[in-house]
């Protein structure tokens, strides 16, 4: 699994997905992902994937639960910085089509923002 951490860009959400250097994850911080696009008062969302190169099913999957998450809250989220591999794993699947995927991060946030 990968790790996540936040920060917020021009008001916007980011989650920044980082390599798990240690293998050492637990549900926890699954829980406090979806807790935290849940509760937040504003439901737009950045993924930034620029830290990584793969992504096993599970990751897949978590994005998947996470983009029915923001759009149970009709917010919005963006996926920024995307490996070439991942893409074209994204587009096999089809995924591609349900996530606005940016080349940078100011048009991620402007895509969260119209």
């Amino acid at each position: 699994m990968l790790n996540y951490c936040e920060h917020e860009a021009n008001g916007v959400l980011v989650f920044t997905v980082e390599e798990n250097k240690t293998e050492d994850y637990s549900t926890t911080q699954r829980e406090s992902l979806y807790k935290t696009i849940e509760t937040r008062e504003d439901p737009r969302f950045i993924i930034d994937l620029g830290a990584i190169q793969y992504m096993a099913s599970s990751d897949i999957g978590l994005l998947l639960t996470m983009k029915r998450r923001i759009d149970t809250r009709k917010g919005k989220v963006a996926i920024v910085n995307v490996d070439p591999f991942i893409m074209d794993v994204l587009r096999m699947m089809r995924i591609d089509k349900l996530f606005t995927i940016s080349p940078d991060m100011p048009s991620a946030v402007a895509a969260v923002k119209a």
